[in-house]
This record gives C-alpha cells, structure tokens and sequence, in this order.
C-alpha cells in the first residue's frame, strides 16, 4: 500500500473446554488491524494498530445449577512514527490501553494507562576534524498516566549528548529526571526487606556516562557508569561487556553488571552483581553452539544454557536447547530442561 507499507490483521482465539467438549461461552478474543509504514527513501517508518479484546469477566452459578457468564471488553491502541536522516532523527509515540483489554494469549503487561513518548537526536558533522565523526544533543521524554483519573504515574525526563570519533570510539553522556508515584508497595532493592509504601510520588535524578570500542575491531568493549538519588535513598552502577572474535569459528565474550542500593533505615541496602560469559562456536556454516552462563547474586542462581542449531537446509534449523538452573549458595540442581525444535521451510 502507497508503495512499501502494507495493512495486517491479526485473530486470536481461546475456547474453554468442559471435559471433552468445547464451551463456546467461555473464551478470550483478540482482534485487530496493524497499519506498518514504509516511506520510498525509508526516511520515514512508523506502525498504527487498533486491536479489541472480548473475554469472560466472571462466572455466577445459579440455584437451578446453570451458569452465567459475565463479558467485558476493551481496545488497544497506539501510533509510532519515526524520520531518520544522516542529521537527526524524530520520534514519536503513544499508547492507550483500556482497564479491561486483556489478550490471555499474548502478553500484555500494563493495562489502563495513556503513555506519551516523544524524543529527538540531533547529529552535527564538523568539517575537516580529525578526532570527532558527528556529536549531537539527545531529548527525551516518556510520560504514563492513569487511565481512570489521567494523573501522572511515571515520567522520564532525560538529555545528553553524544560523540562519535572517527575511530569508531561513541561516548554518551546523560541526565534523567525521574517520578514514579507507587501504586502498589515496593521494595527497589528486592531483598524481601521493608518496601515503600503504596500512593506516594517519588522524584530522583540520576547521571548516566557510557562509552564503547570501535566495533570493527576483534577485541571489542563497552562500559557503563551512572550515580545519582534512587527512591528516598542512593544508587550506584557499573556495568560492563568484553568480547573477542576469532574469525571466522568462535565470539568469546564476558558481561557484567553491578548495582549498590543504599536506602536509609528501615528500608533495605543492596549490593547486586550479574556475571554473564558467552560462547559462540560456528563448526560449518550450518553447524553453531551457543552457550552462555549467569551467575545472579540478587536471584541467588547460577544459570547454564546451551543452544545446538544444524541448518540442514535454507530456512530450516534443528535446535536442541538444555538449560540448568543451580542454587548458587550450595550449586545444587533447582530444575533442568532439554528442549527440541525443527523449523522446516516449505517452498510453494
């Protein structure tokens, strides 16, 4: 349509059983239209949909035995544009989801609110520099609000600025002013300690620095530090990735990240580590390992996962997936899984 952008439509259906018999009364549907837009110069992209929910609500047994089923419904909705050139780059979003939209096959994790999120990158490309390739502001801003009373539940204030040197180097620097109005308890370090109380506004700020290698390079790294106020207390970050290619068989790498929550009394403090290493294997052109491990000191787990993919023809793959789980006080086993999966293309 109108050149490169194309009209979807999506349907999605659940039947309740009862026994071995359908009950046509008790469902979940989901339909909706998805408009994807694709300007010629590809300057322009962006997606509109609008998609309805119909569900069950509740059940009411009645004195003669007979039930009675309670409906409800709701729509989805949402707009993101975006026109990018070598200069700048504009962006545009919103999303409303009603109180009672609820795709039980989907995932949908917030419902009644109003999000409103525009930003703006800016690039500046000096002539005859040596160092510097392009720097340029950054803007943004995401707002929620709740549907029932539009009043505003989150917002995110942030700008920065960012320098891509002709090497390939990129540093980034940036502040965000946070709120968050709590509207269930919460405890930000997680530890099962105190949580802040419920229908209480919080405003913090926090300063945010990152930098990464040139990435053409076989040795490859990235870091990332930000501090400032968290809550009613503090939090400090670091977080990290190393890796290096040894063309064209293998991608070692390592990820970390390290968060200190400092919140005063009685509320907790925190200090939170995630280790990440990660191996890459290419036998063949068809033949690939991957296999990664985490080790989370907040979850208290030690993770190993290992993917095996045979492309035994274009567009078809075999994986064979195990994943472990381990105490990481006492490394004993929590659960284990293998999984098997075949994709096979079909040319018609």
């Amino acid at each position: 349509m109108f050149g490169r952008s194309n009209l979807g439509g999506i349907l999605v259906n659940r039947i309740g059983f009862e026994g071995s018999k359908p009950n046509f009364q008790d469902y979940n549907t989901t339909a909706g239209l998805d408009y994807n837009i694709y300007s010629a110069s590809n300057k322009i992209r962006g997606k509109i949909f609008y998609h309805h929910n119909f569900s069950v609500d509740s059940v009411r047994s009645n004195p003669d035995g007979s039930k009675e089923y309670v409906y409800k419904n709701g729509p989805a909705q949402a707009v993101w544009l975006m026109y990018q050139d070598n200069h700048m780059t504009l962006m545009y979003n919103h999303e409303w989801v009603h109180k009672n939209y609820n795709a039980e096959v989907g995932y949908v994790p917030r419902t009644n609110y109003f999000r409103f999120e525009p930003g703006a990158w800016f690039r500046f490309f000096p002539k005859k520099n040596k160092l510097i390739n392009n720097h340029g502001p950054i803007l943004y801003l995401s707002n929620y609000f709740d549907n029932s009373r539009f009043k505003l539940v989150e917002n995110q204030a942030q700008v920065g600025y960012q320098f891509s040197f002709q090497n390939r180097i990129y540093i980034e620097g940036t502040f965000t002013d946070w709120y968050i109005f709590l509207q269930n308890e919460f405890d930000p370090a997680r530890s099962g300690g105190t949580p802040l109380p419920d229908s209480v506004g919080y405003r913090f700020r926090n300063g945010n620095l990152s930098y990464s290698s040139d990435f053409r390079k076989r040795l490859v790294y990235s870091g990332n530090f930000n501090f400032g106020t968290y809550y009613n207390g503090t939090r400090l970050g670091l977080s990290g990735e190393v890796q290096y290619r040894v063309q064209p068989w293998a991608i070692f790498s390592l990820a970390f990240e390290h968060n200190r929550i400092q919140l005063p009394a009685p509320y907790s403090t925190a200090s939170l580590s995630l280790i990440s290493p990660r191996f890459d294997f290419s036998f063949t052109k068809n033949i690939f390992l991957t296999t990664f491990f985490q080790f989370n000191t907040q979850a208290g787990n030690f993770n190993i996962n290992a993917r095996f993919q045979w492309r035994f023809k274009p567009m078809s793959d075999l994986f064979i997936v195990l994943t472990e789980n381990y105490g990481s006080g006492d490394f004993k086993v929590r659960n284990r899984a293998i999984v098997f999966k075949l994709n096979y293309w079909f040319a018609i």
